[in-house]
């Protein structure tokens, strides 16, 4: 190896090294945040509705939350109110593995798809107000 490439290697790991320490004292020195479980309750539309794993959650600006889940028993898309009674549902068939969602500051709906093979382009949709199915 030349001495330049040793120079060089010797320069990165000691600057990976301070970067490392300077972190693990950023960390130490942060505050801890309030964070608290909250346990919600889904409550079921109807017989036979059940919701499967969850694999995201978002909030939009009215506290409605909005749960992206692959069961097979409810659409993927489930929205619930703060006392765990589901508003409304959508996107079955639209998904071959629900990965993530996120409400965007004018009310849109972001999601995506986390089969790697699947098309995994982000879905943008404006919810439409329905009865749950």
């Amino acid at each position: 190896m030349k001495k330049s490439g040793l120079v060089f290697l010797l320069v990165c790991a000691a600057t990976i090294a301070v970067s490392q320490t300077d972190l693990n004292q950023n960390v130490q020195r942060s505050p801890e945040l309030a964070v608290h479980a909250v346990p919600m309750k889904v409550q079921a539309p109807h017989p036979g509705w059940q919701l499967g794993m969850v694999s995201w959650i978002a909030v939009d600006r009215t506290g409605l939350t909005y749960l992206l889940q692959r069961g097979k028993q409810a659409d993927p898309i489930v929205v619930i109110d703060n006392d765990g009674h589901v508003v409304r549902s959508w996107g079955s068939g639209m998904y071959t593995m629900p990965h993530s969602i996120r409400i965007d500051s004018e009310g849109s709906v972001w999601t995506t798809d986390g089969q790697w093979d699947s098309n995994s382009d982000a879905l943008k949709e404006r919810p439409r107000v329905s009865h749950t199915s």
